[in-house]
């Protein structure tokens, strides 16, 4: 022998083919351009192991038995572990596919602006507030500066004037804060309710 088909390594073998290839997938056979090498080791000790079973389970010719009746094929045992690592290749696909499609929602969602990137608000949230305070602050000490010089004032109504002008605001800040706050809560429920409203229940496929 030497380069033999699918279909008759499989009879050489005692087997069907599509029990032949249940041993291909688990590399105990290798095929090279859809034929199979007999000179090939791997090949080579396959077919022995599976002859030399053949030979051992072939009863012996009696007078008047059927030499030429056709003798039962070999089970496969590793078979039903194959069918398992199948269902768990199917289960875990469908898991992909729904992470998937998970994602893809998201990118429907956002582009129709239905997500909230809570993360980005608090950013822009922090970053708008810190800007409004320093600009604050900065016209607040040259209006107290101008006040100064204009009126003449000591140093305890300087210092009077700038503690007072600092408190509000911290009070106009802190006020603002409050607001937005209410206001990133009232956008929250209303987002959590739009989803309730479009939101669908999705089937998860069965296992078979």
């Amino acid at each position: 022998m030497a380069q033999l088909t699918k279909a008759a390594f499989a009879d050489k073998c005692n087997m069907a083919t599509n029990e032949l290839a249940v041993y291909i997938k688990r590399k105990k056979v290798f095929v090279e351009n859809d034929l199979i090498d007999t000179l090939n080791e791997t090949n080579r000790v396959f077919y022995e192991k599976k002859t030399k079973k053949k030979a051992e389970a072939a009863p012996e010719d009696t007078p008047g038995t059927d030499t030429n009746r056709p003798t039962a094929k070999s089970s496969v045992s590793d078979l039903p572990e194959y069918i398992d690592s199948e269902r768990k290749l199917k289960y875990l696909d469908t898991l992909k596919r729904e992470k998937d499609i998970e994602r893809q929602q998201i990118e429907i969602e956002k582009s129709r602006g239905l997500l909230i990137p809570t993360e980005v608000v608090k950013v822009l949230f922090s970053v708008h507030t810190r800007s409004i305070v320093q600009s604050l602050r900065s016209q607040f000490e040259t209006l107290t500066d101008n006040l100064i010089v204009k009126y003449g004032l000591n140093n305890d109504d300087s210092v009077a004037i700038r503690k007072g002008t600092m408190e509000a605001i911290n009070q106009a800040v802190e006020g603002s804060i409050t607001d937005s706050k209410k206001s990133l809560e009232n956008v929250v429920s209303e987002y959590t309710e739009t989803i309730k409203i479009t939101e669908k229940p999705t089937e998860t496929p069965e296992l078979s």
